[in-house]
C-alpha cells in the first residue's frame, strides 16, 4: 500500500473512532496501521486511548491486540529507535 493510500485509511479509522471509541478492530487496524508509517507516537497514543475507553466501560483490552502492542514496543526498542 502506498503512503498516501494509508494516509486515508487513518483518517477513515479516525472518523469511525470519534464516534466508536471503544471499537477495538478499528483502533487495532489504526494502531497497525501507525506501526507500518512508523508513527511510533500514534501507536502509543492511540493504545492508550483505546485502553482508556474500554477502562471507562469497565472492560479489558483483547489479548490478540495487547500481545501485538508489547511485541511491537520490543521489536521496535531493540532497533533502537
Amino acid at each position: 500500500m502506498e503512503t498516501n493510500d494509508l494516509e486515508k485509511a487513518v483518517q477513515w479509522y479516525l472518523k469511525i473512532l470519534e464516534i466508536r471509541p471503544e471499537d477495538e478492530q478499528t483502533s487495532f487496524s489504526l494502531m497497525k496501521t501507525y506501526a507500518s508509517l512508523n508513527y511510533r507516537m500514534f501507536v502509543d497514543y492511540q493504545y492508550q486511548q483505546l485502553s482508556k475507553s474500554l477502562s471507562n466501560m469497565n472492560l479489558a483490552i483483547d489479548p490478540v491486540i495487547s500481545d501485538w502492542y508489547s511485541q511491537w514496543k520490543q521489536q521496535y526498542n531493540a532497533q533502537g529507535l
